[in-house]
C-alpha cells in the first residue's frame, strides 16, 4: 500500500490513489487474514493433540503401575501359600504378604499421582500456549485491521478532496 501511496499523483498536499489498485491490495490482504486464524487453529489442535498423547501416557502408566501391583500381590500370596506349614510360618508369611501388599498399594499410589500430576502440567502449559498463540494472532489481525482502516481513511479522504477539486473547476 505505501508503494501505491508513493508512485500515485500528488495533488496540493493530497494523493491520488488508482481505487482498482487499492481494491486489489484490500483483497490480497483480507485473504492473509484467514492464513494467520488458520495457524492459530492449526497450533491449538497441537496442543490438544499433545494433551490427548499425555493423556493416553498417564492412561499406559496407570496400567503398567496396576500390572506390576497385582504380579507383586501374586508373588506375595504365592510365597505366603508356600509358607503356611505350620503356624509361625504362617503368621510371617501373612505379615509379608500384608507388606508386599502395602508396598505394592503405595507404589500403584505414587506413580498415579505423578502420572496425574504431569497431565496437569502439560494440559496447563498446552492450555497456556493454546491462548497465547490465540491472543496473539487477534493482536496481528487487530493491528493488520488497524493499520487497513487508516490507509482506507487516508484514501477516501484524498478522493474527497480530489472531488472537490475537481467540482471547484
Amino acid at each position: 500500500m505505501h508503494l501505491l501511496v508513493d508512485s500515485s499523483t500528488r495533488m496540493m498536499g493530497r494523493v491520488l490513489i488508482d481505487w482498482r489498485e487499492m481494491t486489489a491490495l484490500l483483497v490480497q490482504l483480507e485473504e492473509s487474514l484467514p492464513r494467520e486464524v488458520g495457524d492459530a487453529q492449526r497450533m491449538h489442535a497441537e496442543a490438544k493433540q499433545a494433551v490427548e498423547k499425555a493423556r493416553e501416557n498417564v492412561k499406559q502408566i496407570e496400567d503398567d503401575a496396576r500390572r506390576q501391583a497385582e504380579r507383586m500381590v501374586a508373588d506375595a500370596d504365592n510365597r505366603a501359600k508356600v509358607l503356611v506349614s505350620e503356624h509361625d510360618v504362617s503368621r510371617r508369611a501373612e505379615e509379608y504378604n500384608a507388606e508386599r501388599r502395602r508396598e505394592a498399594d503405595d507404589y500403584a499410589r505414587f506413580v498415579t499421582d505423578k502420572a496425574d500430576a504431569e497431565a496437569i502440567d502439560l494440559r496447563r502449559a498446552a492450555d497456556e500456549y493454546s491462548e497465547a498463540t490465540r491472543r496473539s494472532a487477534d493482536e496481528y489481525a487487530l493491528t493488520l485491521l488497524s493499520h487497513l482502516k487508516a490507509v482506507v481513511t487516508r484514501a477516501q479522504t484524498s478522493v474527497d478532496d480530489g472531488l472537490a477539486q475537481m467540482k471547484q473547476r
